[in-house]
This record gives structure tokens, C-alpha cells and sequence, in this order.
């Protein structure tokens, strides 16, 4: 895909049919959006994951997809990105400038083109029946069970683990559906015409560049 294309698909667009609870504008960070918008191709890729987990619904379980962050303003990721490198400072006693690089597994840095700047990336869990499903760790968890894998590489034992495994799956089998890729170390987060993308799928990127939201 040409520059050209690639800068003209670079327009935000709500994602109003699907449910959204706005993580970062209820922590009132700054510039946290209270709208979803995502890039405007990015749209119909998460319409073909909600069209998958319709099919896979049934009278008895009805499945659905919960967002919860996907355009990101640079006010938020600069936030996101200095208080988690400050609390690996205070937590692991590291020095800024190492703190700051191992911040960057988690959240990326703000002067580069993040992700969720594109609005290319979502990040979202799965509803059944209008209930957040179990998934084995909360939103944001920067732990090593947050991975995407994590289930592939340590067999669930318990119930819940063998539920949140489930859920996991079938979240992934949506949004693979719908071509999108999953961050690795966080099973909430799935982009779609990144860098990332462009990586694991050995298509040339989409979304090359961070937006500005308007209003």
C-alpha cells in the first residue's frame, strides 16, 4: 500500500456500536477520550470480530466484545508511560534512563508512533451474556500471566484458569477473524495495520503515523 493510501486511511472514526468503558477518562487521566474512535479501516475489522462472536453465540450464551481504550491522545500515553517508569524506579530501584527502556514492554514510549496513537490498536475483553468474562487477570496487569500465551506455555489446573483459558481463545479466534494481531504481553490488546501488524503478517504497514483527534 502507497503512502499516499496509507495517510489518507488515517481518519478517526467512532466505533459507537460497540459497548465501551473509557478505563483512562474514569482515572481521569489527561486527555483521555470519552468517545471510541478508532482509525477509519480499522472499523470494519472489529465489525468482522463482533460478526464472528455473533455466529458463535447461541440461545444459552450470547458473546459480544467490551472496549475499553483504542484512539489514544498523546496527553494519555505520556502519562500512562511516565508513571509507569516512575513506579519501576520506586518498585525495582532502577535508574530513569532504565527504567524508561523496560518501560517500553508494557507502554511505549510517547514520542514514538505508539500504537494506540494510529488508531490502530483496541484494547478489549470479552462480554457474555453483557458480563465481563473471566480472562485470569485484570486490564492493564503488566504480570507475566497477562500474556498472551501464557495458558500455551503453563496448562491450566483450576476451573477459573481452564474458564479464563477458554475465554482467552475465543476472544483471539474473533479478532484473528477480523485480522487483527495480539500484543504479546497483554491478551487485551489486539492491533490492526501497525507496525506490529506489518511485522507478523508481512504486510506493509497501514497506519504509519500518530493522529489528532478533533474535539
Amino acid at each position: 500500500m502507497s503512502s499516499m493510501l496509507s495517510r489518507r486511511a488515517i481518519r478517526l472514526v467512532p466505533a459507537s456500536r460497540f459497548p465501551f468503558v473509557p478505563q483512562y477518562a474514569h482515572q481521569a487521566l489527561p486527555g483521555a477520550d470519552r468517545v471510541c474512535r478508532v482509525a477509519e479501516p480499522v472499523l470494519e475489522q472489529l465489525l468482522q470480530a463482533q460478526r464472528h462472536l455473533r455466529a458463535a453465540s447461541t440461545s444459552a450464551r450470547r458473546f459480544d466484545l467490551l472496549i475499553w481504550d483504542a484512539y489514544r491522545a498523546h496527553d494519555t500515553q505520556r502519562w500512562l508511560f511516565d508513571d509507569y517508569t516512575d513506579r519501576l524506579m520506586r518498585e525495582e530501584g532502577l535508574e530513569h534512563q532504565a527504567a524508561a527502556e523496560a518501560a517500553t514492554r508494557y507502554v511505549s514510549h510517547p514520542a514514538s508512533v505508539y500504537p494506540h496513537g494510529t488508531g490502530g490498536a483496541v484494547d478489549l475483553t470479552l462480554l457474555v451474556d453483557d458480563e465481563e468474562a473471566v480472562m485470569g487477570t485484570s486490564f492493564d496487569a503488566f504480570e507475566e500471566n497477562a500474556a498472551a500465551d501464557w495458558y500455551d506455555r503453563h496448562p491450566p489446573r483450576t476451573p477459573m484458569d481452564r474458564l479464563a483459558s477458554a475465554n482467552r481463545e475465543r476472544l483471539c479466534d474473533a479478532m484473528r477473524s477480523g485480522g487483527f494481531v495480539p500484543h504479546p504481553d497483554e491478551w487485551w490488546h489486539y492491533e490492526w495495520g501497525t507496525m506490529r501488524w506489518a511485522a507478523e503478517t508481512g504486510c506493509g504497514v497501514v497506519l504509519d503515523t500518530t493522529v489528532e483527534a478533533d474535539g
